[in-house]
């Protein structure tokens, strides 16, 4: 039986448009689903993902510990003010 298995490397063809900028055109197997994309630079490595959301994100982060919390007392705080709506 043929199992497919997950591509995890690949070549890809880099290309430049007429103003300069830089394209990185990826092989079939490597689509994103999203329009946006977030680039970081770990080292010599380029890293692609697909852009998250702010939920996301906030989502992937480790909740604080009670000692993380800040400390803040109502000393810490500005003074009300009168809103008016």
């Amino acid at each position: 039986m043929n199992e497919i298995k997950p591509i995890k490397a690949a070549i890809a063809r880099l290309e430049r448009t007429a103003d300069g900028t830089q394209i990185v055109v990826l092989p079939e197997g490597f689509e994103l689903p999203s329009g946006e994309v977030t680039i970081r630079r770990e080292g010599t490595t380029l890293i692609v993902e697909p852009k998250k959301s702010l939920l996301d994100a906030l989502d992937q982060m480790e909740p604080l510990t009670e000692d993380e919390w800040p400390d803040i007392t109502d000393d810490d705080l500005l003074p009300l003010r009168d809103v008016e709506l």
